[in-house]
């Protein structure tokens, strides 16, 4: 029989002493994370979605570990003009991933289930102002699902984009934010964005900061601002009444609107961006005249809502037309529209839904336009541009 050593015996004794009192150290469940994981049911689709959506376009792939990670790449170029189809595909990928977090309570999914693991933003070279807003709220609800765990890579990222999302405040939602400073040499971005705000329903003040920032970036006051203070008053009032009903499940953890602008100096071009994360304008709207009721009922039967959708945001843009019927509400829109008419040149875009509607102002000579999109705007994104 071997003599066992003090070193040894001094080893069993902590082995020992381990094993004993391991139950006092396990990990304690995050209050407010549920009960049960989500069942296969609820992430199936999704996978499917994803899958679906890898072969039409969107750029992801797939990590081989036991959380099933999977990494979006996003595209070289993202905006709402010529490159919609991308832009939303990989958009509604991220918000998709995102909601499947906040069913289960920001911990690790199903191994079934795919993982958001990364969005990564190496080969993006160019975005609009509206998709960069767009993209900041769909990471914003991702850094809330996971309790402000993200970390920004940003060494293959492209000059001029980081010097865009610096200006945004995109790297303020982290708590790990680069310190990193933009260039201020020919990689230099010449666009220049507000920081841009977000908030609920009954945030006050939001049109004056953006006024404010918008002077800083011009040099002067906008004439026709009364016009566009109306309108964005609207859509703000419109977030808290339409946007997020209590019978629908939400997207987001939060019922919050987004804003900022843009400016470039040498085009003389001003873009301001509002975007919320509800259910859009058609699906707030009543359907109130014969045609919205033909297309209804056609919806329903085919179960497509684009056209439909399509008619109801062309309704919107008529004045005294309100989901809640009171006489004083529904001026909004038709406010933003004057904004571009006063100003002479500059364009309006209103997404929502499979819905699109346009108006081009040239020479104060004007051109309306409404379009049925090829995916669904999930929300409600309101864009103008005017020339100074």
């Amino acid at each position: 029989m071997k003599r066992i050593t003090p070193r040894e015996r001094l080893k069993d004794v902590f082995r020992s002493f381990k094993h004993r009192t391991k139950c006092n150290n396990k990990k304690k469940r995050y209050r407010h994370s549920p009960t049960n994981k989500i069942s296969k049911n609820e992430y199936k689709p999704i996978v499917d979605y994803i899958d679906t959506a890898i072969t039409t376009g969107l750029r992801a792939q797939a990590q081989n570990n036991r959380k099933n990670g999977i990494i979006i790449y996003l595209p070289e170029v993202m905006d709402f003009e010529e490159n919609y189809h991308l832009t939303v595909l990989h958009l509604d990928a991220i918000g998709k991933l995102v909601s499947l977090l906040n069913k289960n309570g920001g911990r690790v999914l199903p191994r079934g289930a795919y993982n958001l693991a990364s969005v990564n933003f190496d080969a993006l070279r160019c975005i609009s102002t509206e998709a960069a807003l767009a993209l900041t709220a769909e990471i914003s609800n991702w850094e809330d699902s996971v309790r402000n765990k993200l970390r920004p890579s940003i060494k293959q990222w492209d000059e001029a984009i980081y010097s865009q999302f610096h200006d945004l405040g995109f790297f303020d939602l982290f708590q790990n934010k680069p310190l990193k400073k933009p260039l201020v040499n020919q990689y230099a971005s010449e666009k220049k964005l507000v920081k841009y705000q977000k908030a609920d329903c009954n945030r006050k003040g939001a049109t004056r900061i953006l006024r404010d920032s918008i002077h800083e970036l011009v040099g002067n006051d906008i004439d026709t601002w009364t016009f566009l203070h109306s309108g964005l008053e609207e859509a703000i009032t419109n977030v808290g009444h339409h946007a997020y009903p209590a019978e629908c499940e939400l997207r987001p953890k939060e019922k919050c609107w987004y804003l900022t602008a843009s400016y470039i100096k040498r085009k003389k071009e001003l873009k301001i961006a509002f975007f919320d994360q509800g259910v859009g304008i058609p699906n707030t709207l009543e359907t109130s005249k014969l045609k919205e009721k033909v297309d209804f009922y056609i919806a329903k039967i085919s179960r497509s809502r684009k056209k439909l959708d399509e008619t109801l945001l062309e309704a919107a843009i008529e004045v005294g037309r309100t989901s809640t019927g009171d006489p004083d509400r529904g001026n909004g829109l038709p406010d933003l529209l004057e904004f571009i008419r006063k100003t002479g040149n500059g364009e309006l875009n209103i997404f929502s839904g499979f819905g699109h509607y346009k108006l081009t102002v040239t020479d104060y000579n004007e051109k309306q336009h409404t379009s049925r999109l090829p995916l669904a705007m999930q929300g409600t994104l309101i864009v103008w541009s005017v020339t100074l």
